[in-house]
């Protein structure tokens, strides 16, 4: 099949991983230990979104995918929203 295409809509719910390492750029120079200057540290944000979801055909069971939406998540007790975009290369068998 070519130029088979489907529309939807995707409600997703679950956490968003953060991972952040952090050098302090002049912390050395302004005699810091070690401990001070560099730090990194693992972040889970309950969070969920919503996005529009086009997926199209291309050759035989290949195809691409684009979606898109709002998002929100939770971030010490306040809830911060954003958008949440993708582009990918499918396989449906």
């Amino acid at each position: 099949m070519v130029g088979r295409g489907s529309f939807g809509l995707r409600l997703g719910m679950g956490a968003s991983t953060v991972y952040e390492d952090r050098i302090r750029a002049q912390g050395n120079r302004a005699g810091l230990p070690s401990g001070a200057v560099e730090h990194s540290s693992w972040y889970l944000f309950p969070g969920g979104e919503v996005e529009a979801l086009v997926l199209l055909r291309v050759w035989n069971s290949f195809g691409m995918s684009l979606s898109g939406g709002p998002s929100l998540h939770l971030i010490d007790g306040a809830a911060h929203a954003g958008w949440a975009t993708s582009l990918g290369v499918l396989w449906q068998p």
